[in-house]
């Protein structure tokens, strides 16, 4: 744990909204995939 008392967990949290590696698409679609109004 970092002396500051912030923990890393930005990485986990952030990576999948914002990873590139991962269409936008799908972070929008997946709230909505719950209604599943679309599919």
């Amino acid at each position: 744990m970092p002396p500051t008392g912030h923990p890393p967990p930005p990485t986990g949290g952030g990576v999948p909204a914002a990873s590139p590696s991962h269409p936008p698409t799908i972070a929008s679609v997946g709230p909505s995939a719950s209604q599943g109004p679309f599919f």
